[in-house]
């Protein structure tokens, strides 16, 4: 049995139960395990980590392809828990939150 068997036979692995890896995923599974909503998220925050100066939701939209009132609202969400910052003009950056979480790694 190939190892992209193992994380639904567990117990039939080589390496014995429970020993499940990322690795041992197909790349089917991994696409099935994904959540869409996370991803574009991160497509964000990648987009706000290459311009440091600031994108405004037209950028946003721009770069993520997704509808301006989503962005918005992804946008709102993430700036009401400081993952990002809205500056006075309206273009948006990395907030302070992420500093907390990255002093944890």
């Amino acid at each position: 049995m190939n190892s992209t068997h193992c994380l639904w036979k567990a117990k039939h692995c080589p390496d014995g139960p429970g020993r499940i890896f990322m690795t041992d995923i197909s790349e089917d599974a991994a696409q099935k395990y994904r959540i869409p909503v996370i991803e574009q998220m991160v497509e964000v925050f990648a987009l706000l980590e290459r311009t440091p100066e600031g994108a405004t939701i037209r950028d946003v939209v721009k770069a993520v392809k997704l509808p301006r009132t989503t962005v918005y609202r992804m946008l709102n969400t993430l700036s009401a828990y400081d993952f990002v910052h809205r500056s006075p003009a309206g273009s948006y950056t990395l907030g302070r939150r992420l500093l907390t979480l990255a002093a944890h790694v």
